[in-house]
């Protein structure tokens, strides 16, 4: 198949009247993008959430923790 070809039938993915609010909103695009450039193919929405939300969500629950500590003494 030819590569143009190919990437326009791709890219019928992302046209803005796709956009459904539960179905396949931002967050399904941005998965979709990252899959279709390549640059990964996660499993599930939660695999990418444990790469780059949860580990930085754990660091700031630590550093609030640790700032309310300071605080009280």
């Amino acid at each position: 198949m030819d590569f143009f070809v190919e990437i326009q039938r791709k890219m019928k993915k992302f046209d803005k009247s796709k956009y459904m609010e539960n179905d396949w909103n931002c967050f399904d695009f941005v998965m979709e993008y990252m899959k279709f450039t390549n640059y990964r193919n996660y499993r599930s929405k939660i695999d990418f959430l444990e790469e780059f939300v949860t580990k930085k969500l754990e660091n700031v629950v630590k550093y609030c923790m640790l700032f309310e500590k300071l605080s009280n003494k």
